[in-house]
This record gives C-alpha cells, sequence and structure tokens, in this order.
C-alpha cells in the first residue's frame, strides 16, 4: 500500500482504489491533505499492463469464439487487476515526468 511521502502514514486499500480513479494530477493525502503524486514507475506500468491484457481478451475472444464463458474471463482478469493495483501504487512528493 502506498504511504505519503510527507506524514508517512499509509493509505488503506480502500482510499487508495478511490484515489487511482482520480483525474487529477496531484490528489491529496487522505491524513494530512498534503499533495501527492503517482511516481512515474507507478503511471508507465499503468499504462504498459492494460496494454498487454486488451489484445489477450481480444486474441481469446477471437481464437475460442465470442461466448459468455469469455466475457466471464474478461471480467474476471479486469477484476482482478482492480483488486491487486492498490498494491501497487507507488507516490512522489513532486510530479516527475514520464521519462
Amino acid at each position: 500500500m502506498p504511504t505519503c511521502k510527507k506524514c508517512h502514514r499509509k493509505w488503506s486499500w480502500w482510499k487508495t482504489l478511490k484515489k487511482t480513479f482520480s483525474f487529477r494530477i496531484g490528489i491529496a493525502c487522505p491524513f494530512c491533505n498534503e499533495k501527492q503524486y503517482f511516481s512515474a514507475r507507478y503511471r508507465l506500468r499503468g499504462t504498459i499492463i492494460p496494454f498487454f491484457i486488451s489484445p489477450l481478451i481480444m486474441f481469446t475472444g477471437i481464437y475460442f469464439g465470442y461466448s459468455y464463458i469469455t466475457l466471464l474471463i474478461a471480467l474476471s482478469i479486469l477484476l482482478v487487476f482492480f483488486v491487486v493495483n492498490p498494491f501497487f501504487v507507488e507516490l512522489s512528493d513532486k510530479e516527475e515526468p514520464l521519462f
């Protein structure tokens, strides 16, 4: 779970999940309200993983045929991604360039 760089308090899973759906560049720490940023490493990883999962789901549907089972597998992969993602969130106290 991520830890605030200012107050050093660990965020809960639920608070982290809610903050990952924020479209703001800086997100406020739920404890000290200090602005935190997602690290460049986390943002890069957050774009690469869905880049590989999406074609995998599409090719599975094409190869095995579209059915309810394929849809269930795709939704379960998506659910696992959202459940596990907050554990890999990394924060920074300043905005870092991606490259």
